[in-house]
């Protein structure tokens, strides 16, 4: 993952000229593409590359326009809430790539006490900014380098003794008769890190102290107890066995896991799961053939295509492509359900067997109630007087 950093890069001031006001303006070499060197916090030097694509990216350029111009850098990025203590100067909102290497801008300086300074040679500018490492290691130029300086984003030029990216980056006085030394001369400056505090040092300084410091952390590592060494190869060895044997356990479970499903994927499905099958597949069918239509090619649909069909048949608007097969079978009963019902409310054949079945219920009823009123007439019948024809 890249990780976002401050960093403050030096650069020189060509052809200024005054205004009225006694303003100091001028083309500034703001920055360039190429390795820088960083001082780390342990004495040993990072090279960080600033390749050209991220150095002339169209975001990062802008970000160059209309920003503070300072008298060295503060120790803070400049914002509105600190600029009045900062700024002496600003940009103006014309970066522009000279070349395959340098990034031109303007400037002007307002601050008189600064113009002084920049009169009496001090020159050369630093830009501060934020970036993100990418920590990828190569080779620019036949030079190794340690990171990759992505999304620069500019807050502010320091004007600055010496220029980390070179004397070349600097305000251009030389049109004035302020010549300063090319990149061959004897001023170029480094910086150091000692203990957190970082220190413009000359080149020869630079490199010897890297040196001076380098040893020392050599003849550390080869003065390093015998017995400290042996105890970290022990505990080295037994943080791998138990890896090894965490992999192995691991390796094991997996292996009995691959039988077992593998027994169960060959084992032959008994004849009473083939039944059942069958029979689901039965009542499926029917239930589709009731309001599918009856040139669809049930036989060459699966059961969940068959259940989909039927659910959109009955409900146009249903969506089911990214439904789970779960929401698919209880959809699908609900479906069956509902039709069972409605097939039973409208069979012709269902009402007339309720019809014949309660014309026979009112029927021995009538026949009971007349069966009764036969017999009670034949009980009272003595009661009656006999005809005179039948006396006599």
């Amino acid at each position: 993952m890249n990780k976002m950093v401050r960093r403050f890069d030096r650069t020189p001031l060509l052809k200024a000229v005054r205004t009225d006001a006694g303003f100091l303006r001028a083309p500034i070499r703001a920055t360039r593409t190429g390795i820088l060197e960083y001082a780390q916090p342990d004495g040993s030097i990072r090279y960080e590359l600033r390749v050209p694509e991220e150095v002339f990216a169209e975001d990062s350029m802008k970000t160059l326009g209309a920003i503070p111009i300072t008298n060295n850098h503060p120790n803070v990025l400049v914002d509105s809430g600190n600029s009045k203590a900062h700024m002496v100067g600003f940009t103006s909102e014309n970066p522009r790539r000279v070349d395959e290497k340098f990034l031109d801008i303007d400037g002007t300086i307002t601050d008189k006490q600064t113009i002084d300074t920049v009169d009496q040679g001090k020159q050369e500018v630093s830009c501060g900014y934020v970036c993100e490492l990418d920590m990828s290691p190569g080779v620019f130029e036949g030079q190794h380098y340690d990171a990759i300086q992505r999304k620069i984003r500019y807050n502010h030029i320091a004007v600055v003794d010496a220029a980390r990216a070179g004397p070349q980056v600097r305000i251009r006085l030389d049109g004035e008769g302020n010549q300063v030394e090319d990149a061959g001369g004897n001023n170029k400056m480094k910086m150091f890190e000692i203990d957190g505090k970082k220190f413009d040092v000359s080149e020869e300084l630079h490199d010897a102290l890297t040196e001076m410091f380098k040893k020392k952390d050599e003849g550390e590592k080869k003065t390093m107890d015998q017995k400290e060494h042996d105890e970290l190869m022990k505990a080295e060895k037994k943080r791998f066995d138990a890896l090894e044997a965490e992999r192995d356990g691991l390796k094991a479970d997996n292996e009995k896991l691959e039988t077992e499903l593998k027994t169960k994927t060959d084992a032959a499905p008994s004849d009473e799961s083939i039944r059942e099958a069958a029979r689901e597949r039965l009542t499926l069918l029917k239930t589709a053939e009731k309001v599918l239509p009856e040139d669809t090619k049930l036989d060459e649909m699966s059961d969940l295509e068959i259940k989909k069909a039927v659910i959109v048949s009955e409900d146009k608007n249903a969506k089911l492509d990214e439904k789970s097969e779960a929401y698919i079978e209880g959809r699908f009963d609900h479906v069956a359900a509902s039709l069972a019902t409605r097939q039973n409310e409208e069979d012709p054949a269902k009402k007339l067997g309720d019809t014949i079945v309660k014309g026979r219920e009112d029927s021995s009823e009538d026949h009971t109630v007349k069966r009764d009123a036969a017999i009670k007439r034949d009980k009272e019948r003595w009661k009656k007087p006999l005809s005179v024809s039948a006396a006599s």
